[in-house]
C-alpha cells in the first residue's frame, strides 16, 4: 500500500476558476509512525498482565492507561481518569505531598519514587511504593510519565508494629531482639543488644539469631518451639563481633505482629 497527502487549491486564470491538486508520497513516514503505533501498543499490551499496578500519564497529568492490576486493586475498569479523578483515590493527608513530587518531576523530566495510601476495592486505603519514569510519546517532544506500583501494606504494617516494640525495647536495660521464626532472620534490636554484641543495625540485620548464640542449631529451634507456645529460658554463650564469648541468660517468646510470626528474644 502506498500513502499520499493530497492538497487542493484554488487557482484563478484568465477569470477561470480550476483547482490545482498535488500528490505527495508519505508511504515511508506513515509506515514509521503506524511501526511506532504498533510498538507502543504491543508494550501497553504486555503491562495488562503484568502483577504489578501499571498506569500512563499524559502532560496534562490525566492517566489514559491502566492495566489488569489496576482493575484488580482498584475495583475500577476505567483506562482513563482526569486529573481531578484519579487525585481522589489517593488518601486525602497523601495527596498534596504526591502533587508535589509529581509536578517537580514533571518540570525536570525525572523519575521518581513514593509511597502512599490509595483507596482499595474492598473501600479502605493500602500503601502503595509507586515508582514514576518518564517517557517520550510518538511525537519525540511530548512526555508522558510510565507509573508502577507495588502494594507494601504488610511491610508498613509490620514497620508500625516493629516500631511500638522498639519504642518500649529502647526504655529497657535487657538485649532485645527480634527475628522471623521460619528463618532466624534478624528484624530489629534494640541499642543495649548492638552494644552487647558489638555490631550495628546495619550489621545486625544481615545476621541470623544462630550467629550470635553459641548453640546447636536443633537446640536453639527446639527452645523456639518451646518460646512459641509457653515461653522459654535457657542459659548459653552469645558470640560478640570480635569472636568474645559471653555468658548470657535467654529468653524466647513468639508473637504475631500484624499477622507474621517472630520470636521476641530477650538476653540479659
Amino acid at each position: 500500500d502506498y500513502w499520499f497527502k493530497i492538497n487542493i487549491a484554488l487557482m484563478i486564470q484568465e477569470n477561470a476558476r480550476n483547482l490545482v491538486i498535488t500528490f505527495e508520497d508519505i508511504t515511508e513516514g506513515k509506515k514509521n509512525e503506524i511501526s511506532i503505533e504498533e510498538s507502543r501498543d504491543y508494550y501497553l499490551q504486555m503491562f495488562e498482565n503484568f502483577p504489578y499496578i501499571i498506569w500512563k500519564m499524559d502532560v496534562k497529568e490525566n492517566i489514559v492507561f491502566t492495566n489488569r492490576s489496576w482493575f484488580l486493586f482498584t475495583g475500577k475498569d476505567e483506562q482513563k481518569y482526569s486529573r481531578d479523578k484519579w487525585i481522589e483515590m489517593i488518601h486525602p493527608e497523601d495527596r498534596n505531598h504526591y502533587l508535589r513530587l509529581l509536578n517537580v518531576a514533571f518540570e525536570n523530566k525525572s523519575s521518581f519514587k513514593i509511597e502512599f495510601r490509595m483507596l482499595h476495592a474492598s473501600g479502605e486505603y493500602r500503601w502503595i511504593q509507586g515508582i514514576y519514569c518518564p517517557l517520550h510519546e510518538i511525537d519525540g517532544v511530548n512526555i508522558c510519565y510510565i507509573g508502577l506500583g507495588f502494594d507494601i501494606t504488610d511491610r508498613k504494617m509490620m514497620e508500625d508494629g516493629l516500631t511500638r516494640y522498639k519504642m518500649l525495647a529502647e526504655k529497657v536495660w535487657d538485649a532485645i531482639v527480634f527475628f522471623e521464626k521460619s528463618s532466624g532472620r534478624i528484624i530489629e534490636a534494640n541499642r543495649a543488644a548492638y552494644n552487647l554484641f558489638g555490631c550495628n543495625k546495619k550489621e545486625m540485620q544481615k545476621l541470623i539469631v544462630y550467629d550470635l548464640i553459641l548453640n546447636d542449631k536443633k537446640l536453639i529451634i527446639d527452645r523456639m518451639e518451646q518460646g512459641n507456645t509457653n515461653g522459654s529460658v535457657f542459659e548459653t554463650l552469645a558470640i560478640n563481633k570480635d569472636g568474645t564469648k559471653l555468658p548470657i541468660e535467654i529468653s524466647f517468646k513468639g508473637t504475631s505482629i500484624n499477622g507474621k510470626r517472630v520470636v521476641l528474644s530477650i538476653i540479659r
